[in-house]
């Protein structure tokens, strides 16, 4: 039988790319909260109550693409294009 996620539930396995003072996790996987998909990732930490674990989780479904363009950023809040630009002749949405 196939493995199935369950919601609210997830695994993490050790990451074997970990080097010694990088800052990969140290622990990966995934988890499925609320029906939705995320990678899982947990770090080993050190304070001076004693060792703890620093969790994140990332949308599977929002990841970025491998090759952004850069042409698919949103312009800065207030920008208007210079008169002149090549946009001028295009129709409206």
């Amino acid at each position: 039988m196939a493995y199935e996620q369950r919601d609210n539930s997830g695994s993490l396995f050790k990451n074997e790319r970990k080097v010694k003072g990088d800052n990969k996790p140290n622990m990966t996987g995934k988890a499925m909260i609320d029906g939705v998909m995320y990678f899982f990732d947990a770090w080993t930490k050190e304070s001076s109550k004693g060792r703890y674990q620093s969790v994140s989780f990332k949308r599977m479904d929002t990841q970025e693409s491998a090759a952004p363009t850069g042409h698919d950023k949103p312009a800065p809040k207030g920008y208007q294009p210079p008169a002149g630009s090549i946009d001028d002749d295009l129709p409206p949405f």
